[in-house]
């Protein structure tokens, strides 16, 4: 079980940082990039809402997160893996993303879209990863 949870983990370490840098160029270039729109949700969202609830910053849910990151995984490396082990990991790296990460980046894995990925945030899946490894086969 622990081989599986590995090779997941490290095989999502590249599924959403990798899909994100294609998304560069275009975001530096477009002035309608969705950069203004995170912005302006950060500051029309006062309110902080309890953890599943997503927070003042306009990030979506943990449970959001989560199930989008569940539909990206499944749908690629981990479609033939038990339920439990995609739980773990992907929990994992949610617990490991959510408080430094973008909320372009985090409703981008809420919404299963990993072309909306902020490329500052390609870093946080390598260290989820370190991270994520470590936890689940020590």
């Amino acid at each position: 079980m622990g081989g599986l949870a590995l090779a997941l983990t490290l095989s999502l370490t590249g599924t959403l940082a990798a899909c994100g840098g294609s998304d560069d160029d275009s975001a530096a270039s477009d002035p309608t990039s969705s950069a203004a729109p995170t912005a302006e949700a950060e500051t029309t969202t006062p309110e902080p809402t309890a953890d599943s609830g997503g927070d003042a910053a306009g990030k979506p849910s943990r449970d959001d997160v989560i199930a989008g990151y569940t539909k990206v995984i499944t749908g690629t490396a981990g479609a033939n893996l038990p339920d439990d082990i995609v739980k773990q990991v992907v929990t994992c790296f949610v617990d490991e993303l959510y408080e430094p990460a973008s909320a372009q980046t985090l409703q981008a894995i809420a919404d299963a879209d990993p072309s909306g990925v902020d490329p500052a945030d390609a870093q946080l899946f390598g260290d989820a990863s370190t991270t994520c490894t470590a936890k689940i086969t020590g």
